[in-house]
Formats: structure tokens, C-alpha cells, sequence
């Protein structure tokens, strides 16, 4: 009898636990070692940089680093579902073709495999962000010139700002309360 009087209180403290997540945007970085970060780290890579961004100017997101070094088209669309969970509102889609491109994956598969992962992700509900890496300054990558420095994780983050809070603040006019008057 006890037990069935303290499972309104753990409900309730479970529920404060969640509390200051309910609010939160929660964005998905995907892709290969460009997203992963190699050789600069998950914290100085490009979705940290972008969170602090968006953060500094004042949006409630949390973005989640699912970047996995080496990772073809085929395995980003393996492990699609459990790297980006329900939820999701963004999705940052990295740069993993290239590594397709270095395994003489047909291009076909590629492009198909890529659709396959838009798709899915629309059917979600999930607003896709292509994460671009080209026109970079050379100074922005390591000494192997493919994968990029702090410098260029920091320009992509940048680069990624504008787009994402766009999308941000679509979506906060779409769930204000006078958007719904």
C-alpha cells in the first residue's frame, strides 16, 4: 500500500528531471570524420562550435554529434534510426559520400542510398541542413588537406548559423501561442 502512494512523488520528480529538456531543440549532427571531428575532437568539432553559437544568441537546442569516422553512405543509412532519435528536429547531413567515392562505391548506390536517407528522415518529419565543405580556405584543414582544423570547424559552424536559426525560428512561429490566434 505504501508503494502505491510514492508513485505520484517519483512521477513527479522523474517529470523535473525532464523539465528543462522538454523545451529544447534537438538538432543531429550525421555524417563521417568531418562531423566526428577527427583529429580536433567531438568538442572543437563544427556541431559543438554551432551549439555555443546558437546558444550565445539565446536558442534552446542541444545538438548531438553522430559523426562516424569512415562511414559510407550505406552505414550512415544502417544506423539511421538510432542516430537520429524521435524527436529530431534538424538534421545536420554531413560528408560521407567521399568516403563512398574512396571505396569504389558506385555512384548509383551512393545516390541512392543518400535519397534513401532524405526520405526517411522527411518521413520524421525532420528538416535536412546539407552541411557544405567546399570553398574552404586551405587554411582551414590538417596537414593530410581533407580533414578540417579548429579554424575550419569554426567557419563551417558559421556557415551553418544562418540556415539553422532560420529553421528555428520557423519552427518557434509555427508553436507560439500567436501563430495559433
Amino acid at each position: 500500500m505504501a508503494t502505491i502512494w510514492r508513485l505520484p512523488f517519483v512521477l513527479f520528480a522523474l517529470l523535473g528531471l525532464m523539465a528543462p529538456a522538454l523545451g529544447q531543440t534537438r538538432i543531429v549532427a550525421l555524417g563521417a570524420s568531418q562531423v566526428a571531428g577527427y583529429g580536433v575532437g567531438a568538442a572543437a568539432a563544427f556541431p559543438a562550435q554551432l551549439e555555443a553559437l546558437l546558444k550565445a544568441s539565446g536558442h534552446d537546442v542541444i545538438i548531438l554529434n553522430a559523426g562516424q569516422s569512415a562511414d559510407t553512405s550505406a552505414q550512415v543509412l544502417a544506423r539511421l534510426d538510432s542516430a537520429v532519435p524521435a524527436g529530431t528536429s534538424i538534421v545536420l547531413l554531413g560528408a560521407f559520400i567521399i568516403n563512398d567515392y574512396r571505396l569504389g562505391i558506385n555512384p548509383a548506390t551512393s545516390g541512392a542510398n543518400m535519397a534513401m536517407i532524405e526520405n526517411r528522415l522527411r518521413a520524421k518529419a525532420v528538416s535536412i541542413i546539407h552541411v557544405n565543405f567546399q570553398n574552404l580556405p586551405p587554411s582551414s584543414f590538417q596537414a593530410d588537406k581533407r580533414h578540417l582544423n579548429g579554424q575550419g570547424h569554426a567557419l563551417v559552424a558559421q556557415r551553418l548559423l544562418p540556415q539553422v536559426t532560420s529553421l528555428l525560428r520557423r519552427s518557434e512561429n509555427i508553436y507560439s501561442p500567436r501563430a495559433r490566434r
